[in-house]
């Protein structure tokens, strides 16, 4: 197993930048890649910390990379750098450069946890065609509605990051980062979308609104697998979900 923290300039983000990477040497080649996105506060190397993600990548013969994102919300932020392009451009073709990684859509995935999760799913809706499956764990909602819960909670996130990335509240339906807005657009386009697994622990806080986005899904026909597992939000129960929705769409098979 081959594990490395990489250092790195960005001319997307213009500063010099990390990222956490896994795979089997023991694994055909070329890899499958999952790209995994990491919570708010959090860094890249969370995933590797609190999932079992060196067994996942020795089981599926993958390559596992997260970025550290810090609190982006995985945007081209209002008052920041530009994520969401290092994300879906600059990033994948830094790897192929260097890693034996598949450059097929189908060997290519996406998942994250919170922030993650709703990188992950705007990141799917926005480059369909970049992705064969797309895992949004805990983070597929309403960002405004989402918004409203941290601000009535006690010890929410800082909700000046929140704006910094995305930009006043009232300006976020309609935009590039509204996963509702996006959906709809993804629905009306008719583009192949990666295949979709949507999930949500029962005690998390938000389970309502990645309910309600299910089901704004469903009313949209975009077709998608969603669960909830038991836990609360956190990377417990997104490790249970990862490993469920990795055993499916694997042996199942990804969109081409």
């Amino acid at each position: 197993m081959i594990f490395m923290r990489v250092y790195t300039f960005s001319k997307v983000l213009m500063q010099h930048t990390t990222l956490t990477v896994l795979w089997s040497d023991r694994a055909p080649k070329p890899l499958r890649v999952l790209y995994l996105l990491h919570g708010g506060t959090d860094d890249s190397t969370l995933w590797f910390r609190e999932c079992d993600i060196e067994t996942l990548c020795e089981e599926y013969g993958l390559l596992a990379v997260s970025l550290d994102a810090r609190s982006s919300s995985y945007a081209d932020m209002r008052h920041g750098q530009k994520f969401f392009t290092y994300l879906t451009e600059e990033l994948p073709e830094f790897l192929a450069h260097r890693l034996p990684i598949s450059s097929r859509r189908e060997d290519t995935m996406i998942a994250g946890f919170s922030m993650g999760g709703q990188g992950a799913v705007k990141a799917a809706l926005r480059c369909p065609e970049k992705y064969g499956a797309c895992m949004g764990l805990s983070g597929a909602r309403d960002p405004v509605a989402m918004y409203k819960v941290w601000q009535a909670m006690e010890n929410g996130p800082d909700l000046r990051g929140v704006v910094d990335a995305l930009g006043p509240i009232d300006e976020i339906y309609g935009s590039e980062n509204d996963l509702l807005y996006l959906a709809e657009q993804a629905a009306q386009s008719g583009k192949k979308l990666p295949r979709i697994f949507l999930s949500c622990g029962k005690e998390d806080y938000a389970v309502e609104h990645s309910r309600s986005y299910h089901q704004f899904l469903e009313r949209l026909g975009i077709a998608h697998d969603y669960m909830e597992t038991e836990g609360s939000h956190g990377y417990e129960a997104a490790r249970t979900a990862l490993k469920i929705a990795l055993d499916a769409m694997l042996k199942e098979g990804c969109p081409k």
